[in-house]
């Protein structure tokens, strides 16, 4: 009988720790499930350079010059930051939570802050090449990509934001390569993660639809005073106002119906099979194609996007990220055989303003793959050079 009341005893005594301690790991809430609210507070944490070191600070991040003891002091403590934009970076969902009801006058103040987070990432990538640690260099240049990916699609300038954040991971990784040329396994395994398609595949035809919602919806005699606050920002002052008090609900009716036909025909250029220079040319001959004498024109050429310059942008992004492919499997032939290659391989990644090959040569220290067209926007032909090291 003791022995039972022993064993029961026993038992209710395991049962109440198996519910406390369950208890207690059920008062821990999980962590956010929406990986803005984790970056607005990697932003809050996050704190500048001090102007002492600003613009040394700069040109390291830009690959410029090297590290120094102020420099790794401020990425130091800098790391909080760090640890909740990596944390961020690993959820799935991200709703920055934008009002979109607040049409033209909707404030991006985070994107700023957003792109400053983004340069502390490429300082720490470069600190870690600079001590020889690779791999984690280029674990951070892939919590830039997620970071730009989860900066998503939401507007027009988050878009571009996001580009020019996955441009510097891809900047970053030259610098790695050339460090790392002689590290087979590590290549073959960011030859690997690179060709993995993104979790959040993003694209300027969501921004740019939301986009023409908000102008269309703006575009209303009801809405007039707003409509010329939102002109006053894009054109002179007494323009602005001389175009909103001449409207009237036959413009801004004809005005819709043209706004939304050069958006749609804008859209049809993104999605089509158009070479770079002809996607290009269209995009900005409808951005352009505007007749001052006409009311709804002018109306439709104000608030109709520079789209060529996003379309410029999206393939500027590309061409980085292909040259940066085919420079892999240059680094791995000299890796593998010793020496560069006499050409350019075959089958690798092509420059997207040509459609063709890029260009290689070799150089002292390394060597160069340039494009083959222009960059229509910026009027300059990209080179990415890979110095081995």
């Amino acid at each position: 009988m003791r022995t039972r009341n022993g064993i029961r005893m026993t038992g209710v005594a395991v049962a109440l720790l198996l519910l406390v301690w369950t208890c207690g790991a059920q008062a821990i809430p999980p962590d956010p499930d929406n990986a803005a609210l984790l970056y607005y507070q990697a932003l809050l944490i996050h704190h500048e350079p001090n102007d002492a070191i600003a613009s040394t600070y700069q040109d390291f991040v830009a690959g410029k010059t090297g590290p120094t003891d102020q420099i790794r002091q401020y990425v130091a403590s800098s790391h909080a930051a760090l640890d909740y934009a990596t944390l961020a970076s690993k959820v799935q969902d991200c709703d920055w939570g934008l009002p979109y009801s607040k049409g033209f006058s909707l404030l991006l103040s985070h994107l700023s802050h957003y792109r400053s987070l983004a340069r502390l990432i490429v300082a720490d990538a470069r600190l870690e090449a600079h001590q020889g640690r690779y791999e984690t260099a280029l674990d951070r240049c892939f919590l830039l990509q997620r970071m730009a990916d989860h900066l998503g699609d939401d507007t027009l300038v988050s878009y571009l934001v996001g580009l020019a954040v996955r441009d510097q991971s891809y900047t970053c990784m030259e610098d790695v390569i050339g460090r790392a040329w002689n590290d087979a396994t590590l290549l073959r395994w960011l030859r690997s993660e690179l060709a993995n398609p993104p979790v959040r595949a993003i694209s300027p035809v969501r921004p740019f639809q939301i986009e023409r919602e908000i102008v269309m919806d703006l575009m209303r005699m009801e809405r007039g005073r707003e409509l010329a606050s939102a002109l006053g920002g894009e054109l002179e002052q007494k323009e602005a106002g001389q175009i909103a008090a001449r409207a009237n609900e036959h413009i801004l009716g004809r005005a819709r119906r043209m706004y939304s036909q050069r958006v749609q025909e804008m859209l049809d250029v993104l999605n089509g099979p158009l070479s770079y220079n002809e996607a290009y040319s269209r995009l900005k001959q409808l951005k352009d194609g505007s007749d001052p004498a006409d009311p709804a024109s002018v109306l439709v050429g104000t608030f109709a996007p520079a789209m060529s310059r996003v379309y410029g942008s999206k393939i500027r992004t590309e061409a980085h990220a292909n040259a940066v492919r085919a420079g892999i499997e240059i680094c791995l032939h000299r890796s593998e055989t010793g020496k560069l290659p006499a050409s350019l391989p075959q089958g690798l990644p092509r420059d997207p303003f040509s459609g063709e090959d890029f260009e290689y040569r070799p150089a002292d220290q390394g060597f160069v793959l340039r494009c083959r067209a222009k960059d229509l926007d910026r009027d300059l032909v990209h080179e990415y050079a890979f110095t081995l090291r």
